[in-house]
């Protein structure tokens, strides 16, 4: 559960999944023993984040899914 606070807290990239219908949250975070972007898919619920998946994710999958329309970006509201 700390890396997931980890990612929500530091994400710069916010993505809406048009395929999945989800919400998409991405950032740098320490995975294994190397820095490395990890992506975590979730559901607004009642205002809460509903966390379905967590996984590593490279730069040239964000550039495809991103190229494809298959994710658009979301405004970070801090």
């Amino acid at each position: 559960m700390i890396i997931v606070k980890e990612i929500f807290r530091r994400s710069e990239k916010r993505y809406w999944d048009n395929l999945r219908e989800r919400h998409i949250v991405i950032s740098k975070v320490n995975y294994g023993s190397k820095s490395r972007n990890v992506l975590a898919a979730y559901d607004k619920i009642d205002g809460d984040a509903e966390v379905i998946t967590v996984h590593p994710i490279s730069d040239s999958q964000i550039a495809q899914r991103l190229n494809s329309g298959r994710w658009i970006n979301e405004e970070v509201k801090n």
